[in-house]
């Protein structure tokens, strides 16, 4: 024996049994890691389909919700211009109350004063000339 590496060494021909036997278990593997293969590569497109799918249903949810709180939002003004209207027209009323108010008290102070001119006539020459009378002297 010669001092040569092992590496080296020629392997014994096979017989075509164990040829075909090697063949035979080198197809089945090729065919069991394909089958391997397709089942992850199956199981990667499903998981990218569910996930596509929970993005479609969620991005349906934001925009069924964008569309509400859209919904929510023109009630919402629409009450709020129905309001600020309902405040104006509850102002204009109260103006209205107050002017009306102001001309009663305007009007009574009015005929307070005709009646008052009136009753005392001589009031209205001299102030306190009424007092005079009153007075008289010592004597």
């Amino acid at each position: 024996v010669s001092a040569t590496m092992p590496a080296l060494l020629e392997r014994p021909k096979l017989s075509s049994a164990m040829a075909r036997a090697l063949h035979r278990h080198v197809m089945v593997e090729r065919e069991r890691k394909r089958q391997e293969e397709e089942e992850v590569d199956k199981m990667m497109e499903q998981k990218v389909r569910e996930e596509q799918e929970r993005r479609r249903r969620k991005e349906l949810e934001e925009r069924m919700s964008l569309e509400e709180t859209r919904e929510q939002l023109l009630k919402l003004q629409e009450k709020l211009g129905a309001l600020q209207e309902e405040k104006h027209q509850l102002f204009l009323q109260l103006k209205k109350v107050l002017h009306e108010e102001e001309k009663r008290r305007r009007k009574e102070q009015s005929d307070l004063t005709t009646l008052t001119a009136a009753a005392y006539p001589q009031s209205l020459g001299v102030p306190g000339a009424h007092l005079l009378g009153m007075t008289g002297s010592p004597e």
